[in-house]
């Protein structure tokens, strides 16, 4: 297959569509801001809605207020976005802060407060434009790795106040220093249908792309309908860490036919991602594939797509000869791009053979819903479930664990990407001696063990809902959660630790208690633990004090620890 990989540099006038906003932002952390996630980066199920600045490995540096404005709402929460403050600004935007550590005053007492009202360490807090109003650059927060961050860094992002988008903050004066271009590590050609012939062969192609290529006099030959992809990264500096592309496209003899870029995402369609990339390559080699070309049922914005094209496919005809040209870019207008020779030819001689449903499958049209039950299973997946039109099927393995409840079922792939949840219930046959209120709905990896994926008993099946395929069963659990104290530090305030886990049905709740009053403990699931700080204000130091942790998993078993304590 002949390619090239073009590796010139300069600004393509036609990847963004979006000036410099004038704005008078200031940064929301002081010094050299390096980034460690771009805006529209891919991923798990959704596109990264803003930029992740680099906070040194540590927590605590402060955050500022980008402009004046006031904060119109307050998020704690376990998981997600942690600790985050949304400001409000007077130009039609919203600035978002997450990840936080700890807010600064008046905001911090503020937001307890309302915790203690609510008896609630999780709390979302919509605020009036009087309630905490800000400066341009005033000190509201510290930096810190709460929620669902993989490790200390600020989450930040521009919305659209009035939709609530995000905006890609690189066009609102946060563009970062960029010296290198993006680097395409892999490209694909994928055929349309199944009328589609690569090389003379039924079967796309996926390169890796190796530097540095030399141009190759041969070309690809195509009959019939092809769709291109891309898997690409970019690097701001030869230190920095590897982070996403602003834009993929490519060009038909040098006219561009087809683009997505990232300027602006929409929560609801964040999962579309699954859509806009190769969702089943990335499943089995971990590569994220942007393909360039949309599916029925991808409803994304920040397409563009020529008249030339069938959805970005690409129509080969006969003895024609196409120059294409892949490429990948960054908001800075830097890029690389690879350059593909295709010869269209002629179907071969002989009646086609349409393609056939595979054995035991269920052709799924994606507006369509699709429904089976039977006298051990049920699933209903509903219309626009899928991206494209599908082949589906399921099975029934028996379970090699010893100690299964059930046997193993089989549902669908785990290579096709669904976009909205449907329903399984597994049929319970045999309840002797088996708590109905502790028993769930497992995911089975290949090597046996089991997810907990939630699910209640109800008139002989066990029923939950799901937005992936793979091997399910039912599971039961009926151990409580691990509670287990912790030395308490002391590093300017005096804070209790505890390491709370579950062996299986994950943690649902997390209430503590001083001296019989409910006191403000927080829940960090990914590093299994429970954080009390001392309340001067609400517990007097002096003394010996009663404490009680109850914590609850998934299933309702519940752990209740007590004890004394004096500071």
């Amino acid at each position: 297959m002949g390619f090239r990989y073009t590796l010139s540099a300069f600004i393509l006038l036609n990847i963004s569509s979006l000036a410099v906003a004038q704005v008078n932002f200031a940064g929301p952390l002081k010094g050299a801001l390096n980034l460690s996630g771009a805006y529209g980066e891919i991923r798990t199920d959704h596109l990264h809605t803003g930029i992740d600045y680099r906070t040194g490995g540590k927590i605590g540096l402060k955050v500022y207020a980008i402009d004046k404005g006031y904060i119109s709402r307050i998020k704690f929460s376990p998981n997600g976005y942690g600790k985050a403050v949304y400001i409000t600004h007077p130009n039609g935007t919203t600035s978002v802060y997450a990840h936080l550590d700890m807010l600064a005053e008046p905001f911090a007492s503020f937001v307890k407060d309302y915790q203690y009202s609510k008896q609630s360490f999780a709390v979302d807090m919509a605020l009036r434009p009087k309630d905490l109003p800000v400066a341009h650059g005033q000190l509201i927060a510290w930096s810190g790795n709460s929620g669902s961050s993989g490790g200390p860094h600020l989450h930040f992002e521009i919305r659209n106040t009035k939709t609530q988008h995000t905006l890609n903050p690189n066009f609102y004066g946060f563009l970062a220093t960029d010296n290198l271009k993006p680097e395409i590590r892999t490209i694909a050609i994928y055929r349309a249908d199944s009328t589609t012939l690569i090389n003379g062969k039924a079967q796309n192609i996926i390169r890796n792309v190796k530097l540095p290529l030399r141009p190759a006099a041969d070309t690809i030959r195509v009959s019939g309908s092809v769709g291109f992809g891309i898997e690409a990264y970019d690097w701001l500096t030869p230190q920095s860490t590897r982070t996403g592309i602003y834009s993929a496209m490519y060009t038909l003899n040098a006219d561009t036919v087809f683009r997505f870029k990232a300027d602006s995402l929409s929560f609801s369609q964040g999962r579309y991602v699954n859509s806009l990339t190769d969702y089943g390559l990335r499943q089995q080699t971990g590569k994220r594939v942007v393909k360039l070309f949309i599916e029925p049922n991808n409803k994304l914005m920040g397409y563009y797509v020529s008249p030339k094209t069938q959805q970005g496919y690409l129509a080969i005809l006969p003895d024609s000869i196409y120059n294409i040209k892949l490429i990948a870019a960054d908001a800075t207008g830097l890029f690389a791009a690879i350059d593909l020779v295709i010869k269209g030819e002629k179907q071969a001689k002989g009646p086609f053979v349409p393609a056939t449903a595979p054995a035991n499958h269920h052709f799924i049209a994606f507006n369509k819903s699709f429904s089976v039950t039977t006298n051990s299973v049920s699933i209903h997946i509903p219309k626009d479930a899928f991206y494209t039109n599908t082949y589906f099927s399921y099975s029934i393995a028996e379970s090699s664990e010893k100690e299964a409840i059930g046997p193993t079922y089989i549902i669908g792939s785990p290579n096709i990407p669904l976009h909205k949840p449907y329903s399984l219930e597994l049929s319970l046959k045999d309840s002797k001696g088996i708590n109905l209120k502790k028993v769930c709905i497992a995911r089975v990896d290949k090597d046996g063990k089991q997810k907990y994926m939630g699910g209640i008993y109800q008139n002989g099946y066990v029923k939950t809902t799901l937005r992936t395929f793979g091997a399910f069963t039912i599971a039961t659990d009926t151990i409580p959660p691990v509670v287990v104290p912790l030395k308490r530090t002391v590093n300017g305030k005096t804070t209790l630790r505890f390491r709370v886990y579950d062996n299986f049905s994950d943690i649902a709740k997390v209430n503590g208690y001083i001296n019989g009053t409910w006191a403000l403990f927080e829940y960090d699931p990914k590093n299994e633990l429970v954080l009390y700080e001392l309340d001067k204000e609400r517990v007097t130091p002096e003394g010996v004090h009663h404490i009680k942790l109850i914590a609850e998993d998934g299933l309702g078993n519940i752990s209740t620890f007590e004890s004394t304590f004096s500071f």
